[in-house]
């Protein structure tokens, strides 16, 4: 249930207290006065404003940390069922609605950095067709693409590893561009001009325009932007959505 704040805090209190005395200074001419309370209320309420967000923030944080563990006690209980009714359950908690995907659970052994070759080895419990190519997914978004698939175990190449581009799209405006690797956490926007506005803290996602990823997929957030004065085009830094280098399981979506 939503948070009602209480308009008799202090903090509601206050500002009432300023911007009364600020409507009386106006009408009184005191112009000079009135303007100094106008800064002060300003302020004031940028001052609450960011502690909003910083508690918005915080609770934001919470919870998903707590989707993170609700999520993997229904791993455990999904791995339990038949592979239809796990593979619906997993769509469900995946919030994954594409009729023509199934999902593929794995169990997460090991990860290998190959001279900045990053992979990801798991193994998945039903010998099945082939899977190279497939996207892979976590609970909270993209984690790279199968890169090789011999009977229950998978070789997932991570999105950190420096051969892969990921055809994103903007979360606010739907601007096409292509995710680079920069390291471990971080990448960077490729082929955004300076004309497209973006956001910080702006999720990004899986664009329809590639012939592997899966539309709508998050995969990062904008963390900073600034237009290169010796180009056309945008530096935009994106966070890694999810950590991948601490990961249980992971979810491969097959398309049929």
């Amino acid at each position: 249930m939503k948070k009602v704040r209480n308009i008799f805090s202090t903090e509601y209190l206050f500002l009432s207290f300023i911007i009364i005395v600020s409507v009386g200074l106006i009408f009184s001419k005191k112009n000079e006065a009135a303007d100094s309370f106008f800064y002060l209320v300003h302020k004031s309420m940028n001052f609450f404003r960011g502690n909003d967000i910083i508690e918005s923030s915080i609770i934001n944080q919470e919870i998903f940390e707590l989707r993170s563990e609700i999520a993997s006690l229904k791993v455990k209980e999904y791995l339990t069922r038949d592979p239809v009714k796990e593979n619906l359950g997993f769509k469900k908690v995946l919030n994954i609605t594409n009729d023509s995907i199934d999902i593929i659970c794995g169990k997460v052994n090991y990860y290998n950095k190959e001279i900045f070759k990053m992979y990801c080895y798991c193994t998945i419990r039903d010998s099945i067709e082939n899977l190279i190519n497939s996207p892979v997914i976590s609970f909270h978004g993209l984690v790279g693409i199968v890169d090789k698939h011999e009977g229950n175990s998978l070789r997932i190449k991570l999105i950190s590893h420096p051969d892969i581009k990921v055809p994103v799209w903007t979360g606010i405006n739907r601007y096409s561009a292509l995710l680079e690797p920069e390291n471990e956490r971080f990448g960077r926007l490729m082929e955004l001009t300076t004309t497209k506005e973006v956001f910080r803290n702006e999720t990004i996602f899986t664009s329809p325009y590639s012939d592997y990823y899966v539309e709508n997929i998050p995969v990062g957030i904008i963390t900073d932007f600034e237009n290169s004065p010796a180009t056309i085009h945008k530096e935009v830094e994106v966070k890694f959505i999810e950590n991948i280098y601490a990961l249980d399981h992971v979810f491969v979506l097959r398309k049929k």
